[in-house]
């Protein structure tokens, strides 16, 4: 492995067989895109961090020798970080779909390079732009990609996405690809399926055959393209954590059979709308001729959306012993948050009938909708703001029904 004078990154590194293996994909088989997909837990951010730092060194050492996709360059050193924006030698991007999830990637990346003061590489951290420097003349910025339109630059030679299937999709069908074009620059991957989405169909079936084959039995067009190199492990092929198999077969007791797939053998066929085929009427479904009153909840809760394209829904649950249970729902379509007057009820009317009949503590809603939370206490609701996260809410929902904390009227 490449090597600054007197740095040795990877000597308490010991990587696992899907670990060597990923990093075979951009060793022996040269792939400029390398995917790796695992089961949570399974080692995927540890063995793309040194993939990452490896690369990068390796070509610290091709630009500096000027050789291989560098050789049109000719050699070329580093004159030092001079100014206010100096242009480095070599510019590399860590991303995560946002900046709560690159703590995970950076605590890697600093165990593995270290800091100079400690004869490690990284001369500086400005935290406020999100940027490191390497000994050597490397940038390493790390980007969120919350906002796609934002991911442009000057050219980088590499890319690290971790968590990279929980992207928007147009950060890397619009966007990340012409970052690298003019210097030939790699991408590395790393996440946890979700599913036959657009990360499934646009990145991992290019580089893998079977799954291909799949999708054009579906209908899909998709060609392999010889440029990416998939490594798919589970999390019991993680040895470094003793006991993580046997925990890992603990939570299949826990988790509906989809959601478990995912989760440790990063399964594609498992997606949010599949996780409530287990549902059971007699088991998880409460009879309407059963009957409460508020005095029976520890708390009552209401959540909203306004549905958008699909009928808003205004939902009241009561909360006791760790158990949830459905009180009270209502679907409308095409209603406003406020009528107007002689023209019916709007959503603030029905969230007042509601709280007379379950005086709710407050509404959650959509923290990216604030035209309903100021309605609701304009009419003298209490709201909280619900940060909205499709995969994350189905799993905690799927999970309830599954260990039967949560019964349902709808």
């Amino acid at each position: 492995m490449s090597r600054l004078p007197e740095f040795r990154p990877f000597v308490n590194y010991r990587p696992h067989l899907y670990q060597r293996a990923l990093h075979a994909v951009r060793l022996r088989l040269g792939k400029r895109i390398r995917v790796a997909c695992a089961g949570r837990r399974g080692g995927k951010t540890a063995g793309g961090g040194a993939d990452f730092v490896d690369a990068m060194l390796r070509d610290y050492d091709d630009r500096r020798a000027g050789r291989g996709r560098f050789s049109h360059f000719g050699p070329a050193t580093f004159g030092g970080w001079k100014g206010s924006d100096p242009e480095p030698l070599l510019r590399y991007w860590v991303i995560a779909p946002t900046y709560e999830l690159l703590g995970e990637p950076k605590s890697v990346l600093q165990r593995i390079l270290g800091l100079e003061s400690e004869g490690g590489l990284i001369q500086e951290q400005d935290r406020s732009k999100g940027r490191w420097r390497i000994r050597g003349g490397m940038l390493i910025e790390f980007r969120s990609a919350e906002r796609p339109a934002l991911l442009v630059s000057r050219g980088v030679d590499g890319i690290w996405i971790d968590e990279a299937a929980r992207l928007k999709s147009e950060a890397w069908l619009d966007h990340l690809p012409a970052t690298i074009a003019d210097r030939k620059g790699w991408v590395l991957m790393t996440t946890t399926p979700l599913g036959r989405n657009w990360f499934w169909r646009h990145v991992w079936c290019l580089g893998d055959p079977t799954e291909a084959e799949l999708a054009a039995e579906s209908g899909e067009k998709i060609r392999t393209d010889p440029a990416v190199g998939c490594v798919r492990w589970f999390t019991r092929h993680n040895t470094a954590v003793p006991g993580l198999a046997d925990e890992a077969e603990a939570a299949k007791a826990r988790m509906p059979p989809a959601m478990w797939r995912r989760n440790f053998e990063a399964s594609f066929s498992a997606f949010v709308g599949q996780l409530f085929d287990f549902l059971q009427h007699e088991r998880h479904l409460m009879p309407r001729s059963v009957s409460f009153t508020p005095s029976s909840f520890e708390r009552i809760v209401a959540g909203f959306d306004s549905g958008w394209r699909h009928p808003g829904v205004l939902t009241v649950w009561g909360v006791r012993n760790g158990l949830f249970l459905e009180l009270e729902t209502v679907a409308l379509q095409a209603t406003p948050l406020v009528a107007q007057e002689g023209r019916g009820d709007g959503w603030t009317d029905v969230a007042k009938q509601l709280h007379k009949r379950w005086p709710y503590e407050a509404i959650w809603c959509p923290a990216d909708d604030p035209e309903a939370a100021a309605q609701f206490r304009a009419s003298g609701i209490v709201t909280r703001p619900a940060y909205q996260d499709r995969l994350s809410g189905a799993q905690w929902f799927a999970t309830g029904l599954w260990n039967d904390e949560i019964r349902v009227r709808t």
